[in-house]
């Protein structure tokens, strides 16, 4: 359960509870522009139960004090919401901003979170406004986000900023060769479309010649053939477990030219979950089932 509140010194608390802790974040703003962070964590009692029959409990309790400058605090038209131990600054007008808090793909966000690791590359394709891409960071990971959309990108960096996180942001889209592209920029929807209003750059994913990937994600509206087609190379070098979100108005051809890929290096695969719009396919490495059974079916190989 997430609490938000203002107590009477107008100080912003956000309170997180689970099973094995309280967290309490308390955001304090001071006379010179900054702000105060205070955390503390409660762990839940521990019982313990003496030889001569007394009882006590233990609690761990953990608090930390920082100082940030104000251009790090949460400002303007915005809401603050906090998930997964992180801030999250969304624009109350921004369409799709809400994306961040991840309450709309828990299967999805399982199969991701469970795979985040210290000390391993992520590459977050399609970043949108970071839900994945700061996660992965706070767990340590070294992140590659392409996002092309410039509004996407400002409310990443304004989160990873408030948050402390550094990532290598790309501002790009990723294709099958190297040029630009159109691009109709609708906040979490924003795809590659021939009426698109931007103009964005495209590069492949092979060519940042990336030495090591562990996890791969690509959620690009239907543009996801063109991005696997472009990264054939990192993908064999490095095999990464990957995430596609696939989208029915791709067509059936192109997941089948995407299946074709995948098989022939050696991936297996399957469906997460399915909803109006399309699935979500997960592949890792090495295939387990046979290429030939797994398209027969459509749903795994």
């Amino acid at each position: 359960m997430d609490k938000v509140e203002f107590d009477h010194a107008n100080m912003l608390v956000l309170q997180k509870t689970s099973l094995d802790y309280i967290e309490l974040l308390a955001l304090v703003p001071l006379s010179d522009g900054s702000s105060s962070e205070m955390k503390v964590t409660f762990g839940s009692p521990i019982r313990l139960t003496h030889r001569d029959g007394r009882t006590e409990y233990k609690m761990n309790i953990n608090s930390s004090l920082s100082v940030t400058q104000s251009q790090r605090t949460p400002s303007g038209d915005v809401k603050v919401e906090t998930r997964d131990g992180l801030l999250w600054e969304i624009p109350e007008d921004y369409p799709g901003a809400w994306t961040g808090l991840l309450d709309h793909e828990p299967v999805v966000k399982e199969f991701l979170l469970t795979r985040f690791r210290p000390g391993e590359v992520f590459v977050d394709v399609g970043a949108n406004v970071g839900a994945y891409s700061l996660r992965a960071a706070s767990q340590g990971m070294s992140v590659h986000a392409f996002e092309p959309n410039p509004g996407n990108v400002r409310i990443l960096r304004r989160n990873s900023e408030i948050n402390g996180l550094t990532i290598d942001l790309h501002e790009c889209a990723l294709g099958s060769s190297e040029g630009t592209a159109n691009l109709s920029a609708g906040g979490a929807a924003s795809k590659i479309s021939a009426e698109g209003e931007l103009t964005v750059p495209v590069r492949t994913l092979d060519s940042f010649h990336l030495p090591r990937v562990d996890l791969l994600k690509i959620d690009v509206e239907g543009y996801e053939l063109e991005v696997l087609r472009g990264a054939v190379e990192t993908l064999e070098r490095s095999h990464p477990a990957i995430m596609i979100e696939m989208h029915h108005w791709a067509g059936a051809q192109k997941e089948a030219a995407l299946f074709e890929i995948l098989a022939g290096l050696g991936y297996g695969f399957e469906y997460l979950d399915r909803y109006p719009q399309g699935r979500h396919l997960a592949a890792t490495y090495p295939r387990r089932t046979s290429a030939a059974d797994g398209l027969r079916d459509g749903s795994t190989a």
